[in-house]
């Protein structure tokens, strides 16, 4: 057949085609969408369009699409498709053999690690509790110690008679001199905390953005803490010295009059306000009390009738900003409450002066009160902490206990003599000193005696008797304790310190009940309790506690009762009892937190600081009571519902519709989490999964997938939880992802763009990673497929209906490559969702805030879990602009067993050091989590999205893009955060080559990255408030230590081969140098496959060496012994390491391929470095290459950065760019006789239908639209034009060629390919066309370079490779030749090891005079040393240091987050005692997880998903089930969890709950709806929102009960009937019974 009829041919059978196509679109268009379910290749009439389903129509599987639309063939009339079609094409009879559905995920540890974490947590509990209770109580007790010391001045005090043992009655009378200690030990620990306060806040203001305070603003602060400070000055230095210690302590309930005043104004309208308000004004009443009835009762208070109230009332003005509301009904109390809010903001600033300030009134206060006690002169002394003299008093002495005691000082005084002055050898004995000359200094455990004065000055001074005798009593004369005082004062301090920050650690980890609200409600009454025991028994015994406190120091106990009865039946009690009920209401909110976790400080406390003197009440009446926005489940709005996804028809759902459920008119955006109109749902944590792929294996695909899945499950599942349950979530998140597929087209042998392999793949995976997630077979809904201008879109519905976009990238288009990936992706979803499709500037900001961008692998694999201890962390610090978790190794092979340590070690010491000390540098894209706001941010995304001009650019942006995104992200002030607790797997290099190729991109990165970073330094400390210079310096020493660690490494082995093989250091110079020279000298010159090559031989050689290291290391460490400086490097490496493991026990066996790491640091520290610098220039990926041929790829090639190679491998390339006219490809001959011949015969018609184009005459290249000018001949205008033509048919697909239908755009085949047949055909939107279209054009546009740009490139980075080479191998060089140049003459310059033993050793003399040498020499030293061996080995065991306090600190951390996220199940109710409400709101998502499991809800037992492996074979039945399963395969099938959900939700009945589950619960998860009394409440709760089930039915049967009434609503009718009771009588009989009682677990 000629040419020409060949097209006629092919045009009428394109022809009829396109009929049929018209047609068939005809006939769809006229039946409605909801006449047909479709689900697996099935398509089934619904009941609302036929009322008795006589006919079924069914089509094949390539026909059906998502939403119910046929692409190829739909019916036209019922009765044609009857007659066509009666089974589903694709599932036919003989292939019935099933896959078993893949065995679930070990999510999670297993049994002994969830049991250790609730070990952990209920440590902690107990921990915390006695911590935090222990502390308050300390510090109280020790405060007021301090204080009842003041008031002993001036009085003559019963002590223990241990210093006058004769007597029964010892007493003391305290002077001025004595107290005055206590006076300053007491404005000491008042001050304390303000000086914290001051530091705390200089910090802030120094190295932080913080707002500055308006006039006002800082004017009404002053005023009200200097009121505050001043009622803290009256109370502690003018009440508290003139009470009892019990008294006091109770006195401090009392604190509480302003808030509580605050409390009733603020108070908020509801329906049991009134009842509020009466207890309110109870509390007030109790809190005035203090005012006028505790002096009534307390005559010894008289005198401070006026001074209480006042000093109480004062006090409480400091707490004023968290008891006034917003909601208030007052005005003036919202106005104020705003004005406390605008406060908080600007504290820093503001208490960096306010806190000397109100040093300077406590200071004012003691001048002022205590100088009604003594004297200036006594208060002023010269050191009013040291010895004073103290005179104790025996009482009622006879003779004979007289001499008895003078007997026993006597004896004390010479044996002082004896131990202070031994007598001399032959010489005359001195006299006994008098007691003028000496001083008695014993007072029982004091165990000194005399003190000798032998200067004059201090005779003078110091003069004294050491006891005086009188007629019935005696005199002893000792000196106090000194600085005792300061010893208490500082217990006192540490308590208040510990104290707050286990407080704060409590609120952190989420045990506010437990570790802080019930300690603070129980220290006072538990100090009460401590100081009225000890007074009590201080009476009956003077000699108490006088082992722990000195004999004249103890509370003042006037008022002690004598029993607990008389304490209970004093009015003081009662009156104190109502003082604490009172602040137990306050502080009412203490019980209730809603704070999130491991909040911040800023968070927690609304003031900076916390009082000494009363730190319980302080810390209590601080924390914030409204910490967190409350999102109610009304304010939730979800999707209307769409009948093509949930595949189910519910009853009562169109008559009834929750509140929380949108009607028609959603308010969210059709393809996007944002919604259109503003809403409280705006500060709801939106998630946005970005992978990037490329060629990924399909296992690495299906981990990805997985990944993905089950965070659709989750997010489905917490959403089901709040729309049927409406229990709010505090973890409620919404979830989108999104894939981009790199080079994801091939070119075809028309020139037509079809997807590759890897996408067909990728098609072929999702089904199986949605069933191994679900564990059930299922197959996703088609997806939709739409052309974009960036290559294709593919779309998918997840099962629990989110949405998962493929975005295929043709790189003929658009730039490929990951960190373009990237930018498409921060552009679409950031700059054209958020910033064009919301107007409200405040909106953006809020959404902004709440997104986060989830970076992901092709390959990773990750949990929910993981993800949610990310959004904590960004949660916790609005400034946190990107945070990774850790990153484990996955492969089989001894570099992925190597990788393991490796990364093991890096993350344990490095990176934990960089979180503490810093920031960290680098947050993997293969999963980390970044803040939409920071990415928003000026010079992050859009320098992200610069184009590589210089050659540096091409190292720093491309070989290490997440690198480089953290790097901007710190230069513009955000902190980059690392969480050891969020876990997630990533495929690995397997080979060596690999591995090889992978470092030499990341090496050269790291290195132009952190010298971005350190140039840019004083801008960064400047901006980022989390960087300092030291951590600048450290970066700097860490680049240091990674440039000289080849050096290293080589002069260790040099040294180790030296003394192992007991060869000269020169031979063994020689040794180690040949192969690492001869390595240098072919990475610089031959290719990489020989570089490679090399590397593995030499690595492996010197892998073998290593066991030489091994031995030197040994012989070595056993002649310096173990204080030399090299065994204590080895014994604080090994020690780091294991600790580090033992610290981390779930990742202990990483330890375990530590020999590995060892025999490879040659290999890895060495070779590695020179391999990476020396192919500096080459900026091609190296790893996850197609090895398709280059034959299939000639179509697809393109000028471009990839071209840039080293000369040896470019050549070939070259010529193709400029001489590309020698590759023709033979179909381009072919095509172009066929046009010319037809020109010939349709020359007029075909001017007619394409106009001549002014292009130049061309042929079809093998590049794939690149034109060629053809030498060899010469063609006229009509010519031309015809071979124009077919250049434009070329891109068309064949069936259009043939018929010649063509148009002038861009190519369609792809759409038709097999594995996207049954898929959708969508459109994008013009104005999402729109954007893409312009950013490829400014941002994205794929790479094209001239051959000048190329060489310049290319020489450029030659030039950057040279240059870093030659600076590379010449600190190496001098390195290695100064230390061994040093380790030869030793003996010459050395430095002498301060510790150790000394031993023999010879040694050469230095001279001048080198050719007269004398013989070595024998001497005993120390061990000596080289100077610059030993300066780096300070510096590395520094650096180890570092890390290592770093890691435990890190340690403590991730610690609180785990403890923080584990629930704790010991403290839960029993199923059996929870009420309704309180089941379901506690097991909200897990109930939901399990009602929305597609396994097992079609059928009440899936025989696939009843098989067993371990099952016998005779027991399989295995005919019986694939029968079973050929019957299901004609059902309608519930694919979605929605559906599923509301299936088993609806369906619930306590009266019939099933004995075992709904075949949902996976793993060892808690099966909470099997039990009857979860039912029950689920029951109840649906009842109450949805109505009962015969109201449903009611108001469907009314709507109209013909149509409403389908194969899934009597299926469902079954459902709510006595399946398992035929009979009806006996039903009703059951129905009447009383109901059984729940079974208790």
């Amino acid at each position: 057949m000629n040419t020409l009829d060949q097209r006629i041919a092919n045009h009428q059978q394109q022809q009829q085609s396109r009929n049929d196509d018209s047609e068939a679109s005809t006939s769809s268009t006229s039946m409605p969408k909801s006449a047909y379910y479709y689900e697996g290749g099935t398509a089934t009439m619904d009941a609302t369009a036929i009322k008795k389903p006589k006919y079924e129509s069914t089509t094949n599987a390539g026909d059906l699409t998502m939403d119910g639309k046929i692409l190829n063939r739909q019916p036209v009339k019922l009765r044609e498709v009857a007659n066509d079609f009666s089974t589903v094409a694709e599932n036919k009879g003989w292939d019935i053999f099933r896959l078993l559905p893949p065995k679930p995920d070990q999510i999670g540890h297993g049994f002994w690690h969830d049991a250790s974490l609730q070990i952990l947590k209920l440590a902690t509990f107990i921990v915390l509790f006695i911590l935090t209770l222990g502390s308050a109580v300390v510090a109280k007790s020790t405060f007021i110690l301090m204080t009842s010391a003041i008031g002993w001045g001036g009085q003559t005090v019963t002590i223990c008679n241990q210093v006058i043992s004769e007597s029964t009655l010892n007493t003391v009378k305290l002077k001025n001199a004595h107290v005055v200690k206590w006076v300053w030990a007491t404005l000491l620990s008042l001050s304390a905390p303000e000086a914290l306060c001051f530091v705390r806040s200089m910090h802030r203001t120094m190295f932080r953005n913080v707002k500055r305070p308006t006039f006002i603003q800082f004017c009404f602060v002053l005023i009200i803490e200097s009121l505050h400070s001043i009622g803290v000055g009256i109370l502690v230095f003018r009440i508290f010295p003139d009470l009892d210690a019990v008294t006091a302590v109770q006195l401090t309930n009392a604190m509480c009059f302003v808030p509580a005043i605050l409390s009733l104004i603020s108070r908020r309208p509801s329906k049991v306000a009134l009842i509020l308000v009466i207890i309110d004004i109870a509390a007030i009443a109790a809190q005035s009390s203090g005012f006028w009835a505790y002096p009534m009762f307390m005559p010894n208070l008289q005198k401070h009738s006026v001074a209480i109230p006042v000093s109480l009332t004062l006090i409480s003005l400091a707490w004023w900003q968290n008891f006034v509301h917003r909601d208030s009904v007052f005005p003036p109390v919202r106005t104020l409450a705003k004005f406390a809010q605008r406060l908080s903001e600007r504290r820093s600033k503001t208490y960096a002066f306010v806190s000397l300030w109100k040093i300077c009134i406590y200071f004012v206060c003691c001048f002022v009160f205590i100088s009604s006690r003594m004297r200036m002169e006594d208060l002023m002394q010269r050191d009013p902490f040291g010895e004073k003299l103290l005179s104790v008093v025996g009482h009622d002495m006879n003779a004979t206990q007289i001499e008895k005691f003078q007997t026993r000082i006597n004896q004390m005084i010479e044996q002082a003599n004896r131990e202070y002055y031994p007598p001399a050898p032959k010489a005359k004995p001195k006299k006994q000193p008098t007691a003028e000359e000496a001083e008695e200094v014993d007072t029982g455990e004091y165990r000194r005696f005399k003190r000798f004065l032998p200067d004059a000055e201090e005779q003078e001074e110091e003069e004294f008797s050491s006891y005086n005798i009188y007629s019935n009593y005696v005199e002893r004369n000792q000196l106090t304790m000194a600085y005792d005082a300061l010893w208490l004062v500082m217990l006192q301090v540490g308590s208040v310190f510990v104290c707050y920050h286990s407080s704060k650690f409590a609120c952190k980890v989420m045990m506010q009940r437990m570790g802080f609200a019930l300690p603070m409600t129980l220290s006072v009454p538990v100090t009460v309790l401590l100081l009225s025991t000890m007074c009590k028994m201080r009476t009956k015994d003077p000699c108490h506690l006088t082992n722990v406190l000195t004999v004249e120091l103890f509370w003042q106990c006037d008022g002690a009762y004598s029993s607990f009865g008389d304490f209970l039946l004093s009015p003081q009690t009662w009156i104190w009892l109502c003082w604490l009920a009172s602040q137990v209401w306050i502080n009412i909110h203490l019980w209730t937190p809603k704070h999130e976790r491991l909040a911040k400080s800023e968070k927690l406390f609304i003031l900076p600081y916390y009082i000494g003197a009363f730190v319980d009440q302080s810390l209590a009446f601080n924390r914030r009571r409204d910490d967190k926005a409350k999102i109610k489940a009304e304010d939730l709005e979800f999707d209307i519902e769409d009948s093509s996804l949930t595949y189910e028809t519910i009853p009562g759902l169109a008559s009834k519709t929750p509140p929380s459920v949108c009607s028609v008119s959603s308010s969210k955006l059709e393809n996007g989490l944002i919604r259109d109109a503003a809403s409280s749902a705006d500060a709801i944590t939106k998630i946005y999964a970005c992978a990037t792929m490329w060629h990924e294996t399909g296992h690495e695909m299906t981990c990805m997938l997985k990944s993905l899945f089950r965070m659709d499950e989750d997010q489905c599942a917490r959403r089901n939880a709040q729309k049927y349950l409406k229990v709010i979530d505090p973890d409620y998140y919404e979830f989108e992802a999104h894939i981009f597929f790199d080079d994801a087209y091939d070119i075809n042998e028309y020139g037509e763009p079809e997807i590759n392999k890897f996408v067909r793949q990728f098609v072929g995976v999702i089904d199986q990673a949605a069933s191994a997630v679900h564990q059930t077979q299922l197959r996703l809904k088609s997806p939709k497929k739409a052309k974009t201008p960036y290559g294709g879109k593919l779309t998918y519905i997840m099962p629990g209906k989110n949405k998962l976009y493929i975005h295929l990238k043709d790189k003929h288009k658009i730039r490929h490559r990951k960190r373009w990936s990237q930018v498409m992706y921060l552009y679409y979803l950031l700059g054209y969702r958020l910033m064009m499709k919301v107007d409200d500037p405040s909106r953006k900001e809020l959404i902004s805030e709440n997104t986060f961008i989830l970076t992901l692998d092709g390959d990773v694999d990750f949990t929910p879990q993981s993800v949610y201890l990310l959004v904590d962390l960004m949660k916790k610090n609005r400034r946190l602009g990107a945070a990774c978790g850790r990153i484990h190794p996955r492969g089989d092979g001894a570099m992925v067993w190597y990788q393991k340590f490796e990364y093991a070690v890096g993350h344990w010491l490095q990176k934990a050091t960089e979180h503490m000390i810093g920031c960290v540098m680098c947050s993997p894209g293969c999963f980390s989590l970044f803040r939409a706001y920071a990415l928003m941010d000026d010079n992050v995304t859009r320098r992200y999205a610069l184009k590589s001009e210089e050659p540096k650019h091409f190292i720093q942006y491309d070989q290490g893009e997440d690198r480089w995104l953290c790097t901007l992200l710190l230069q513009r002030g955000y902190r980059v955060e690392y969480c050891a607790a969020s876990d997630a797997e990533t495929f690995a290099p397997e080979g060596f080559n690999e591995f090889f190729n992978q470092r030499r991109r990341w090496i050269p990165s790291t290195i132009f990255n952190i010298m971005d970073l350190l140039k840019d330094y004083k801008n960064v400390v400047s901006v980022n408030e989390s960087i300092s210079i030291w951590y600048i310096i450290y970066q700097l020493v860490m680049l240091i230590s990674s440039i000289l660690g080849p050096g290293t490494i080589f002069v260790m082995i040099v040294g180790a081969i030296s003394i192992s093989f007991t060869i000269d250091t020169m031979i063994s110079l020689i040794i180690v140098s040949v192969p690492v020279v001869i390595f240098i000298a072919v990475c610089l010159t031959a290719t990489q496959e020989k570089q490679l090559i090399v590397a593995q031989t030499i690595g492996a050689i010197f892998a073998m060496l290593m066991t030489a290291v091994i031995v030197g290391t040994s012989l070595q460490l056993q002649k310096d012994g173990l204080l030399s400086p090299h065994s204590m490097f080895m014994v604080a490496v090994v020690t780091s390491f294991l600790t580090a493991a033992i610290l981390h026990p779930l990742e202990f066996t990483c330890i375990i391929p530590g020999t590995i790491y060892f025999l490879a640091i040659p290999c890895m520290y060495m070779l590695l470095p020179i391999y990476s610098v020396c192919n500096m220039h080459t900026v091609s990926w190296g790893t996850r290459e197609d090895p398709r041929t280059n034959e299939k790829n000639d179509l697809a090639k393109k000028k471009g950065i990839d071209s840039i190679e080293t000369p040896q491998q470019n050549n070939s390339i070259s010529k193709w760019l400029c001489c590309p006219r020698d590759r023709v490809d033979p179909m381009t001959i072919v095509i172009n006789e066929k046009l010319n011949d037809l020109n010939k015969k349709l020359d007029r018609i075909e001017r007619k239908s394409a106009p001549t184009l002014g292009r130049r005459a061309s042929i079809l290249s093998s590049t794939g639209g690149t034109l060629q000018v053809d030498k060899c001949s010469e063609a006229d205008e009509d010519e031309q034009a015809e071979i124009e033509d077919a250049l434009e048919m070329s891109n068309q697909s064949h069936a259009a060629r043939k018929n010649q239908k063509w148009k002038q755009a861009q190519s369609e085949a792809w759409l038709g390919d097999k594995c996207l047949k049954r898929a959708e055909r969508e459109y994008i939107e013009p104005e999402e066309e729109s954007f893409w279209t312009e950013v490829i054009d400014r941002y994205l546009s794929p790479l094209t370079m001239d051959g000048k740009e190329m060489d310049r490139l290319r020489a450029g980075l030659i030039s950057i490779r040279n240059s870093y080479t030659v600076y590379f191998l010449m600190i190496n060089v001098v390195f290695i030749i100064s230390v061994l140049v040093l380790q030869i003459h030793k003996d010459c310059l050395n430095i002498e090891w301060p510790i150790g033993p000394k031993f023999n050793h010879t040694i050469r003399p230095c001279y001048a005079n080198h050719d007269d040498p004398k013989e070595e020499i024998w001497v005993m030293t120390r061990l000596q040393l080289e100077p610059i061996g030993l300066v780096f080995l300070v510096f590395f065991v520094s650096i180890l240091i570092i890390q290592f306090l770093a890691m435990l600190c890190h340690r403590f951390g991730t610690l609180a987050h785990i403890i923080a996220s584990t629930e704790f199940f010991c403290f839960r109710k029993p199923i059996d005692r929870l009420s309704e409400d309180e089941m379901v709101v506690q097991n909200a998502v897990g109930i939901a997880k399990e009602l929305q499991t597609l396994r097992g809800i079609d059928e009440n037992a899936h025989p696939i998903d009843m098989t067993c492996d371990d099952r016998g074979i005779s027991r399989r039945r295995v005919v019986q089930n694939l029968e079973s399963s050929r019957r299901s395969m004609m059902k309608r099938k519930t694919e979605t969890l929605d559906a599923a959900f509301k299936k088993r939700f609806f369906a619930l009945s306590s009266e019939q709950a099933p004995e075992q589950g709904f075949g949902g619960g996976r793993g060892n998860s808690k099966r909470l709806t099997l039990k009857k009394g979860t039912i029950r409440a689920l029951e109840h709760r649906r009842d109450s929102m949805f109505g009962t089930l015969d109201n449903r039915r009611d108001a469907e049967e009314i709507q109209d009960p013909s149509n409403m009434r389908g194969p899934a609503q009597r299926r469902l009718e079954r459902l709510f009937t006595a399946q398992q009771d035929p009979d009806p009588m006996s039903a009703r009989r059951k129905s009447q019974q009383p109901e059984p009682e729940p079974r208790r677990f």
